[in-house]
């Protein structure tokens, strides 16, 4: 996982720099829960991270974060009770909050010497929403960010047979797009498959030894070794 993620840099040209901010955007659940840990874990190691976008479906979410210090400000909340697996609904619900998620993403994300990492699912009904409406791209084209990292959390081979179809048709689609889109030239997509049944410890491990060794491997000018990770 180390060395592809020095490749993804290498292939990007990301200048390293310990000057540079990291600003993190969540879509969905499981985006959240990995983001709040995330930035915790980040804080503590002394990793300049704020938060900069949280694209949530349900008011339960929004309020834990807000408990524990996300800002208010940088939280779209789609719906009360969530979307499920209703990309549908999640898009429709976006639409509606458009101007408002693109003046969010202008406000709090267009910083120099910034790099956005982007942490979601693909075939929940909020996560699968932003993925399909675009919203990946409307921060690169909103943004001068050095470049934008997203960190596509695949569900467990075992998820039931929605989640599987939904998740491949909007692979599909994302990796059309970033084939034929110029705003994909900032933008990393790097896969990764819950691989354990246990959530919490699946999130652990994305964050240990995907997220943190890339935002690691930019801060600090210094590829060998793999990072002594």
């Amino acid at each position: 996982m180390i060395n592809f993620i020095i490749n993804e840099i290498k292939k990007l040209g990301a200048a390293q720099s310990e000057d540079k901010t990291f600003i993190l955007v969540t879509f969905g659940s499981a985006g959240a829960r990995i983001g709040h840990k995330l930035y915790n874990v980040a804080r503590v190691q002394g990793l300049p991270v704020e938060w900069g976008l949280v694209i949530t479906g349900n008011s339960k979410e929004e309020k834990f974060l807000v408990k524990t210090g996300v800002p208010q400000d940088r939280i779209i909340k789609l719906l009360d009770e969530g979307a499920s697996r209703e990309i549908e609904l999640g898009c429709e619900k976006l639409e509606e909050r458009e101007i408002e998620i693109i003046e969010t993403i202008k406000r709090f994300l267009n910083k120099p010497n910034s790099i956005i990492i982007v942490i979601g699912g693909y075939a929940g009904g909020t996560s699968g929403a932003c993925c399909r409406k675009e919203i990946l791209e409307d921060i690169a084209q909103y943004t001068n960010a050095d470049s934008i990292f997203y960190f596509a959390i695949a569900s467990h081979e075992d998820a039931d047979d929605l989640v599987l179809k939904n998740e491949a048709n909007e692979f599909e689609n994302l990796t059309y797009r970033a084939s034929h889109d110029s705003r994909f030239e900032r933008i990393s997509i790097i896969v990764i498959q819950n691989r354990f049944p246990d959530y919490n410890y699946c999130n652990r491990v994305i964050i240990n030894e995907a997220i943190l060794p890339l935002m690691k491997c930019l801060i600090r000018p210094d590829l060998s070794g793999e990072q002594r990770l």
